[in-house]
């Protein structure tokens, strides 16, 4: 291991660590620099002028282009932002700090992992993560034996929907990433158990509902996928043993996380459109949405990026909201309808990018599978909750993005060695 991917390491693992514990380093009026922040200015000074030479190498030329071409699109959605913001009469500062904290400053972090590391890379990074996230159980531990009985976990400097979020993507990565090594084998294990645990005991019920559908959604896949074989028979006789004891298993946890069961079971049994929180959300989100159809401008330009001017705007229009608890109510009203058909387009060339590469190696398929359901989980919980802007979720996307584009590049070198 070289010393600049040590460094590499070292970066990425304080920065994985920063979204985990929050820490202000600097703090002046409504200007707040984090750990987080700055991590990633020495991953971008590193990547644009110390290895900017590397950026355009065979292997990585392609990878490059193309979050250069994200990074276009995503800056029209800012100017769009801004003339929004400038008909609302809102804050141009905080306009262009939540723009740059919700999307802008995580959209090079794959290439920067597609620089500095290789395929052997990615396991050593998610078993980096799972030891982040033992010691932030470790480090939380009265929080979270108070959250099994009285209330949902909760700690001030994290949301536990977004936590919950979090450990649905890592949870989904670490089920896809099967490896035959054995310590590898133990690590995914407990990664399974650890990131369970926390999704029980957030209470996040679009992280719960969603990763459950998604889990379906996997294993249906690969029945399907698969040819009638001895393996695929016994999937199927072990999908129907685990329908068996599901109410035995149902009981075991009621009884261990009984806040979280309690609301869950709240949920199912009332009906989710029943639901008080959901309903409340859905009347703020229409009040919200009749607002802004009064006024073309809003409409299509929205009222500037983040949470701070659309309270501003509500406060203006005397609603009362500063937040749609949505990711596309949250984005048509920040960015107008304009804005959200770029965003959208922005994740429609990412899964393109996907799909574009079609490859036989075993790593790299599990890999791109784990990041689609990814997707497809965030889309699904963005129904209730921000996930592609919200700082910390997009981050570990872009890092679980990131892992995609090592691949890519180790292919790519793969190839060439092959065809000399």
């Amino acid at each position: 291991m070289t010393k600049k991917m040590l460094f590499a390491y070292l970066l990425i693992g304080l920065f994985i660590y920063s979204k985990l514990f929050y820490t202000s380093i600097l703090h002046l009026s409504t200007f707040n620099f984090t750990l987080s922040d700055l991590c990633l200015l020495i991953m971008y000074i590193d990547l644009f002028f110390i290895s900017k030479k590397l950026l355009y190498k065979k292997e990585i030329k392609d990878t490059t282009l193309f979050y250069y071409k994200i990074f276009l699109i995503t800056t029209v959605i800012y100017f769009i932002s801004i003339v929004g913001s400038l008909y609302t009469g809102s804050s141009q500062l905080y306009n262009l700090m939540d723009f740059i904290k919700r999307w802008y400053a995580s959209i090079f972090i794959p290439l920067y992992l597609a620089v500095h590391f290789n395929k052997n890379s990615v396991k050593k990074i998610m078993l980096l993560t799972l030891v982040i996230l033992t010691f932030y159980f470790i480090n939380n531990f009265s929080f979270l034996q108070e959250s099994i009985d009285n209330t949902r976990f909760k700690n001030e400097l994290m949301n536990p929907n977004v936590l919950g979020i979090i450990c649905s993507l890592l949870f989904i990565t670490f089920y896809c990433l099967k490896e035959e090594k054995i310590l590898m084998k133990f690590t995914r294990i407990f990664g399974l158990i650890l990131c369970s645990f926390f999704i029980l005991i957030t209470s996040s019920r679009s992280a719960l509902f969603t990763l459950v559908f998604i889990i379906l959604l996997i294993t249906v896949t690969n029945i399907l996928k698969n040819k009638i074989t001895l393996k695929s028979i016994l999937n199927i006789y072990g999908i129907i043993g685990v329908a068996i004891l599901i109410p035995f298993i149902y009981e075991f946890f009621s009884k261990i996380f009984v806040f979280s069961f309690n609301r869950v079971e709240a949920t199912i049994t009332g009906g989710i459109l029943n639901d008080v929180s959901l309903l409340a959300r859905l009347n703020t989100q229409e009040e919200l949405l009749y607002s802004l159809s009064k006024n073309l401008i809003n409409l299509f330009f929205g009222v500037g990026f983040g949470n701070y001017n659309l309270s501003f705007y509500a406060f203006k229009e005397n609603l009362h909201v500063y937040t749609a608890d949505s990711q596309y109510i949250d984005l048509i009203a920040w960015t107008g309808i304009i804005g959200t058909i770029l965003f959208s387009i922005v994740l429609l060339l990412i899964v393109k990018r996907i799909f574009k590469f079609r490859t036989l190696d075993i790593k790299t398929n599990k890999i791109k599978k784990s990041l689609l359901f990814c997707i497809i989980l965030l889309l699904i919980a963005g129904v209730t909750q921000d996930t592609f802007t919200e700082p910390t979720i997009n981050s570990f996307f872009f890092i679980l993005l990131g892992f995609f584009e090592i691949t890519i590049k180790d292919n790519f070198l793969r190839s060439l060695e092959e065809k000399e």
